[in-house]
């Protein structure tokens, strides 16, 4: 499990609040009931936020689970928010009296006195951050299917083959009950050939409940072709505990390895950080056939020209979680791809934003979904 990464964001949850706190007007924090409340509201949303990053799933019981997710993802957003939106006040800042400086034009007082008034900023800056908030908090859950269409060029053994791809379930802090509800009524009123699971299925915070949620939500699916599992980078590899979870509920873990339903060739890649072959020695240990079509599935949306190379024809991934704020100002920016469709020479890739989110339960701009795709061949 990426623990590191979890203390990771706890630390920067606290150097975040520290952050805010000094970027307050002065005459706000020497208020006793202004201080009173930031105090209670700092020390509340950080031990919530601490707990989601350290000991989500000791938590006992599911009230106090919703609680702490709920409040440590509201703290944690609008703190990330605030700070992004002080360090522009600085910048912006900066940048003027600088421009002002270097064409020796004396500051326009209108405008210092907009610069300067700190109170409205303020005031203006945690209404944004709590509207977006609350619309990410609401967003997360309205989970959807985006339909994609796929045409290939090689003969399989039926005109077309309908996938359903779901990926970054993220079982536990950010995924709540009417989730799973949601997920099972569009998997279940499916007419999918096969269903693919794009890793982080489970993560850091996933306790006994969560998997067991997940196993209602998948309950009852009967695609023609099996459902097929590949790990993310979330997903509990040591000891293989999520991939003994999948095949305890009928479905097929690939572990860097190729299958073949209705003639097309599919290959799951396992994650990076789980001692994966390379593409090349992967290409080496399947041996696809360069006649029929060949559907990649990789967690990470990585090395997409060197797979369209090798003659695949479609690759599915997830992992980044689209253009959603905070995962968007990781390392999603130095994928392949980090949402929709792009064509790679003559493969598609799709890379989904994901069922849910990392640890919080919010999710703005991107959507949650559940990507179909309708693959037709010659």
């Amino acid at each position: 499990m990426n623990k590191i990464g979890f203390l990771g964001a706890l630390l920067a949850l606290l150097v975040m609040t520290v952050f805010v706190f000094f970027n307050f007007p002065a005459s706000w924090r020497k208020n006793k009931v202004f201080m009173t409340l930031v105090i209670i509201y700092d020390i509340i949303g950080t031990i919530c936020g601490g707990i989601i990053f350290t000991a989500f799933r000791s938590l006992p019981n599911a009230w106090m689970k919703v609680f702490v997710s709920g409040w440590g993802t509201i703290y944690y957003i609008t703190t990330l928010l605030l700070s992004v939106l002080f360090c522009l006040r600085i910048l912006v800042k900066a940048v003027y009296l600088l421009i002002r400086k270097l064409t020796k034009k004396e500051a326009d007082g209108k405008a210092l006195h907009i610069l300067k008034d700190e109170k409205l900023q303020v005031i203006v800056f945690v209404i944004t951050a709590f509207v977006i908030c609350t619309v990410g908090f609401i967003r997360i859950g309205n989970l959807g299917e985006t339909t994609y269409e796929v045409t290939c060029e090689k003969e399989a053994e039926e005109e077309s083959l309908t996938m359903l791809f779901l990926s970054d379930v993220h079982a536990g802090a950010a995924t709540w009950p009417f989730t799973y509800e949601k997920m099972h009524e569009i998997l279940a009123s499916s007419d999918a050939d096969v269903v693919f699971l794009g890793g982080d299925i489970c993560d850091e915070t996933t306790a006994e409940e969560d998997i067991q949620m997940l196993k209602e939500a998948l309950s009852g699916l009967n695609p023609r072709y099996g459902i097929y599992y590949i790990y993310g980078n979330h997903d509990e590899f040591e000891d293989n505990f999520t991939g003994k979870q999948m095949e305890e509920m009928g479905i097929t873990v690939l572990y860097d390895e190729m299958v073949e339903i209705g003639g097309v060739q599919v290959i799951g890649r396992l994650d990076p950080k789980d001692d994966a072959l390379s593409w090349e020695e992967l290409m080496d240990k399947c041996s696809p056939d360069p006649q029929k079509p060949l559907v990649v599935l990789t967690h990470r949306p990585e090395e997409f020209r060197a797979i369209s190379a090798s003659g695949a024809d479609l690759a599915l991934a997830g992992h980044t979680h689209g253009f959603n704020i905070p995962q968007f100002l990781g390392s999603n920016l130095l994928e392949d791809m980090y949402y929709g469709r792009k064509k790679y020479g003559e493969m598609t890739a799709i890379t989904s934003s994901g069922v849910s989110a990392w640890g919080i339960h919010y999710k703005w701009p991107a959507k949650s979904e559940i990507v179909k795709v309708k693959m037709t061949f010659r």
